[in-house]
């Protein structure tokens, strides 16, 4: 009888520990395992994460704006093969367009709204690219 009795509170206290050690914090923030698992996927998914992942990813393929306009085409159709090759959501395509624009672009893109700034094909067509290009072009004096 006496051994039953050991052996059931042997088992009690193993699963005692057991308990404690799955609700015990972690030391990166306090939170158990799966509180942080969950904050991890919610970052994943959102328009933030997503956009820092694949910003990463793309950071050191996609190229520069050109400062000439005959190379745009070139460009945007580098741009695009690129996006197609690592599966961009067309919702950060134009996100990631941004940080490649030439800093007379950007200065022009951030005056402009969210719907013309959040749409890719939007940014592609915009004549004020172009018109930049054109302003900070070099004139020749022959």
């Amino acid at each position: 009888m006496k051994r039953i009795e050991a052996d059931k509170e042997i088992r009690m206290m193993k699963l005692q520990s057991q308990q404690v050690e799955q609700n015990k914090p972690q030391e990166d923030g306090g939170r158990p395992i799966e509180m942080q698992a969950q904050q991890t996927s919610s970052w994943d998914n959102s328009l933030a994460g997503k956009t820092k992942r694949y910003g990463d990813t793309l950071k050191h393929v996609l190229p520069q704006m050109p400062k000439e306009i005959g190379e745009l085409p070139q460009f945007f159709d580098t741009v695009e093969k690129l996006y197609s090759i690592y599966q961009v959501p067309e919702d950060l395509q134009a996100k990631l367009l941004i940080p490649l624009l030439t800093d007379r672009t950007k200065s022009v893109i951030g005056s402009m709204s969210a719907a013309v700034i959040d749409n890719y094909d939007k940014c592609k067509k915009l004549k004020s690219l172009k018109q930049c290009l054109t302003a900070t072009r070099p004139t020749s004096h022959n």
